[in-house]
């Protein structure tokens, strides 16, 4: 009998670590979406910029000042963590080697790069062989229009504390899910 491998993502992880059980399903099975006001606002953002730099090349003026060369929106990366485990991101904008996610709303950018998102890329872009050196998360407050950015590079510490995270919460997660039939 073939295992049956969980896809794991910054948002599962994040779900169940709060203990939002109903939430990490939700999102695995990408059902009952919760959106708030400030979380559409964050998103129809996200898409001007998406389009920006897809039609431009370049981050809008508003947003942030940097010279992209090749960049790839949403770009969707799936790989291999073990026999139980895929892990699945987009990031928001990739220009080799750097890694760029945009962040909308009151908490700074310091702030989100106290997440896991961006050591989770960075190991999923290892294990996809994709090159990265740094990751910069740009934050934009669209009620006082200002931004701030904060650069994270990437290094084995950051790789290992996303392998952690995985090792610590996948497990567990993956036997609820196995239990509950999920997968």
């Amino acid at each position: 009998m073939a295992i049956r491998k969980l896809r794991l993502s910054y948002s599962l992880l994040h779900a169940w670590d709060r203990g939002d059980v109903q939430g990490a399903i939700d999102t695995y099975l990408h059902t009952n979406r919760f959106t708030t006001k400030a979380m559409k606002e964050g998103t129809e953002i996200h898409k001007k910029i998406q389009h920006h730099i897809d039609t431009k090349g370049k981050f809008p003026e508003w947003f942030f000042d940097w010279e992209l060369k090749e960049p790839e929106t949403e770009k969707e990366v799936v790989v291999s963590y073990n026999d139980y485990f895929d892990l699945k991101c987009y990031i928001d904008c990739y220009d080799k080697p750097i890694v760029f996610e945009h962040k909308t709303g009151t908490s700074d950018s310091l702030n989100w790069t106290r997440t896991w998102q961006l050591p989770l890329e960075f190991l999923m872009c290892e294990l996809a062989d994709i090159e990265v050196k740094l990751g910069i998360l740009i934050h934009y407050n669209q009620h006082m229009k200002k931004g701030d950015y904060t650069v994270m590079h990437n290094s084995k510490i950051q790789r290992d504390y996303a392998r952690n995270i995985i090792d610590s919460l996948g497990p567990e997660i993956r036997e609820f899910f196995l239990q509950e039939g999920l997968i």
